[in-house]
């Protein structure tokens, strides 16, 4: 479908990002995908056709969520000052 995603996490993924980020004074900050009475972390949101790209670009990526993107609840990912 049009609207299907992944949500992936990625520790590799982070690693990188806050690498990246750190040079700018930024740390990255884990999206949530809301989950029942719970949350769970998420690097990542992608299409499913570019599952295979990221696990062999990520090779400890999980996924965490998968289908319609409008029936889920999420927080995305982002960035924020590394004080």
């Amino acid at each position: 479908m049009m609207n299907d995603v992944v949500f992936v996490y990625s520790e590799l993924q982070i690693k990188e990002r806050n690498e990246i980020l750190n040079k700018q004074g930024k740390r990255f900050v884990c999206g949530k995908l809301y989950t029942g009475a719970g949350n769970k972390p998420f690097s990542r949101i992608i299409k499913e056709k570019d599952l295979d790209a990221m696990k062999s670009q990520y090779p400890d990526m999980k996924i965490i969520g998968q289908g319609n993107k409008s029936n889920f609840r999420y927080v995305n990912v982002s960035s924020e000052l590394n004080i």
